[in-house]
């Protein structure tokens, strides 16, 4: 019988959040001040905005990016930024 193949990439758990925020760059700077978090990767559009961005606390890396298009930010939704 085949060994099954692990679908959680390297690096990751089995849950990797992924936060769509209305200004991620302005969260990540926090979370570095308040959480010590590092910075893994940021990639963004020509408009300035955060298309992905990944940070890790500790052993887990939490993904991030800008409310656009469809992604709805937390102020649209009745929540908090």
């Amino acid at each position: 019988m085949a060994k099954a193949k692990n679908a959680v990439p390297e690096g990751h758990h089995t849950v990797t959040p992924q936060l769509t925020l209305d200004n991620a760059a302005q969260a990540i700077d926090w979370y570095k001040k308040a959480l010590g978090v590092e910075e893994v990767t940021r990639a963004v559009g020509p408009d300035g905005k955060i298309m992905h961005a990944e940070i890790r606390l500790g052993d887990s890396l939490i993904m991030l990016n800008d409310a656009m298009g469809g992604g709805k930010g937390p102020r649209a939704i009745g929540g908090s930024p």
